[in-house]
């Protein structure tokens, strides 16, 4: 689809038009990796997603078509695929799509804002709760140093874009569980998880 969609013509008719991949075709595949099961699989999946969502990124920027923007669905499942990875820095994997899905959110907040837009490509960004949950049990799951600090301060971003009124980012009560067990397992002996 890619290769017919880059070689075809400018002046396209409606039917080769589809025949581009779209968020769709991209999501299916990054869920299709999702679906990989065997032990040895979780890495090589999760890499390949990344790789994948990062084509769709490179094709959106390049053509600025908006059917090529990833969502947060498709940002979702490649979170959730390095979070539970088997590979060490499966967190730091996780929480780079994380911070990669919000700068983009934000960009498009700020954009529709300028244009006085109310639905915007900035809805189909929209973070919530689980895009966290899933990088705070990645954390969780794994010792690595500063971890805590890293939870820490993503919570108090969650916070911050709730009230600015991301009602789906609440923190909830699994979210400062998970973050107390973070802390406890961490090594960082006599930190004080305080919130300015």
């Amino acid at each position: 689809m890619e290769k017919h969609c880059d070689t075809t013509d400018k002046n396209k008719s409606k039917s080769e038009v589809y025949l581009c991949p779209d968020v769709v075709s991209y999501s299916i595949c990054i869920n299709a990796y999702a679906k990989s099961t065997g032990k040895d699989q979780k890495d090589t999946a999760a890499k390949r997603a990344d790789n994948l969502l990062q084509r769709m990124m490179r094709r959106y920027e390049r053509t600025g078509d908006r059917r090529y923007m990833p969502n947060q669905y498709t940002f979702g499942t490649v979170i959730a695929l390095h979070a539970n990875s088997n590979s060490y820095k499966g967190a730091q994997n996780a929480e780079r799509i994380l911070q990669w899905m919000l700068s983009l959110y934000e960009k498009e907040l700020n954009s529709s804002h300028l244009k006085g837009q109310s639905v915007t490509t900035a809805d189909t960004l929209k973070p919530s709760v689980g895009h966290f949950l899933g990088v705070f049990l990645a954390y969780s799951s794994r010792r690595i140093r500063g971890a805590s600090e890293k939870a820490k301060g993503l919570l108090v971003y969650m916070e911050k874009l709730y009230q600015a009124g991301n009602d789906d980012l609440k923190p909830t009560y699994q979210c400062f569980i998970i973050c107390l067990d973070i802390l406890v397992k961490s090594d960082e002996k006599y930190r004080r998880f305080t919130f300015k």
